[in-house]
């Protein structure tokens, strides 16, 4: 089971969905509701599943989502500009994604420790 078991994977198809679901949950109208578009499948430097996906509403709000399998947990970073400020959301999702680390020694995917002092998560 994901979150007891580091060898469980995350459903990170389905996670993705429910984030984006519970943002949609109190849209006032269809306008408002976001989609994901351009899933992709990656993998973080130190060897993560991560999938990420642009966010796109026909009110023009835009937004950035991506979910890292980390074993015992799942990371989620979901940024979303509603109507604008597009290039400041785009540059701050960026700088969040630069920002996150796990300190050395915890790899909670696989139980060991990790190489490096830390890992940058958009790597």
């Amino acid at each position: 089971m994901p979150g007891t078991d580091p060898s469980a994977p995350w459903d990170l198809r389905g996670s993705l969905k429910a984030a984006v679901d519970g943002y949609n949950s109190d849209a006032p109208s269809s306008d408002d509701v976001l989609r994901s578009t351009g899933v992709t499948e990656g993998v973080t430097a130190d060897g993560h599943r991560e999938p990420s996906a642009e966010l796109t509403a026909p009110d023009g709000t835009r937004g950035h989502i991506r979910l890292v399998d980390q074993g015992t947990y799942l990371l989620t970073v979901f940024t979303a500009s509603v109507h604008g400020h597009r290039d400041e959301m785009d540059r701050d999702h960026q700088r969040a994604l630069d920002s996150i680390t796990v300190p050395a020694g915890h790899d909670a995917q696989s139980g060991r420790g990790t190489q490096s002092d830390e890992v940058p998560r958009s790597a």
